[in-house]
């Protein structure tokens, strides 16, 4: 108990590393909750990303007397999150880049959205198509 007592965890040099001590530093002078994220490089080398939430703790008179700290590991869904987001990216510029005519329509037949290529071989813009429903260009035999 003792040892942690000592530390000071607004100058203690790995809080200060991980971003952690100006968060804390933030709660306690704003006397609100703080929520934030951090990528961080562990001391074995290891990249994670951490959230750290920051809760105020008042005296009797309403002072700020300390702050609670709760950090979370939210790597695996950072990961993932970025995953996606370069998959959307992939298939967004597959989609506007194509040589073939690309179209997304959703299950009422209206016309989501066209990739340039298709608007060159229908001869409409894509604001001309996605104000109208596909069967009035097209009829299934």
């Amino acid at each position: 108990m003792e040892a942690t007592q000592a530390v000071n965890v607004l100058t203690f040099e790995p809080l200060i590393k991980a971003g952690i001590s100006d968060d804390i530093r933030k709660c306690i002078e704003s006397g609100v909750n703080v929520v934030a994220e951090h990528e961080y490089k562990t001391k074995w080398g290891k990249d994670i990303y951490k959230r750290i939430h920051l809760t105020p703790r008042r005296d009797a008179l309403g002072k700020v007397a300390g702050v609670q700290a709760l950090v979370e590991d939210f790597t695996e869904y950072k990961r993932a999150h970025q995953a996606v987001k370069k998959s959307e990216e992939e298939f967004r510029a597959t989609f506007e880049q194509a040589v073939v005519g690309m179209v997304h329509a959703d299950m009422s037949g209206r016309w989501v959205k066209v990739n340039k290529k298709f608007c060159d071989i229908v001869g409409y813009t894509s604001e001309e198509l996605t104000k109208t429903e596909i069967f009035r260009y097209y009829s299934p035999r």
